[in-house]
């Protein structure tokens, strides 16, 4: 059933070939989700940590400039940023989300700007490229090619880790189970005889 239609934004007059991001974040005041399209370096003196590309599905119109060129905080002319390569988009609250890329966690506003909050931290860096994210009711699990570790989103601390450089690891699914495949490394690289195991991680209140 076809609920809600509109334009897709384009880039000189050209759609786009892809999507780096796509996900719903929900708002109580609009009738329809607005969606995450591109996550992006904030520019000059806006204070912004990351900008977020809204499409504003109440309306069919971008929330943020989309020409080839921006302006920064001191009306300056500057090149559009390209998007950064997002590993994770999520919601946690109303205006809380979660932007995963690189090394580092951030938590900001749809606005793109640092949250301030007692209950969260606004940023988390890890010492290992995240391949994917699990996002839990108060802790987040970033998963690496060896293994993964939990982090409080409270305090930032580590509530569990898992580090085997023996064994390559891969997220397959988090949806009420968290399912991994594992590898075994033979002289640094993968043996071709060995099959795959797989694990359901435990611990936390998605494993049930």
């Amino acid at each position: 059933m076809l609920l809600k239609q509109c334009e897709w934004p384009s880039i000189g007059g050209t759609v786009p070939p892809h999507t780096p991001v796509f996900e719903m974040l929900i708002t109580p005041e609009l009738e329809y989700p607005l969606v995450c399209v591109a996550i992006k370096k904030a520019i000059g003196m806006t204070h912004s940590t990351v900008k977020l590309d809204l499409i504003n599905m109440n309306s069919g119109a971008s929330w943020f400039h989309s020409d080839e060129l921006e302006y920064d905080g001191t009306a300056t002319m500057v090149p559009r940023r390209e998007p950064l390569k997002v590993v994770k988009v999520h919601q946690l609250e109303k205006d809380t989300i979660l932007v995963c890329h690189g090394n580092t966690i951030h938590i900001v506003t749809m606005n793109g700007m640092q949250k301030q909050s007692k209950k969260l931290v606004s940023q988390l860096k890890f010492d290992f490229n995240i391949e994917s994210v699990v996002c839990l009711n108060d802790s987040v699990l970033a998963f690496h090619k060896h293994g993964m570790q939990g982090r409080s989103l409270r305090n930032g601390e580590i509530t569990q880790e898992i580090t085997d450089m023996s064994r390559t690891y891969r997220l397959l699914g988090s949806d009420k189970v968290v399912a991994l495949e594992s590898q075994l490394l033979r002289t640094g690289s993968l043996g071709s005889e060995e099959g795959h195991d797989l694990y359901i991680l435990a611990g936390h209140e998605a494993s049930y």
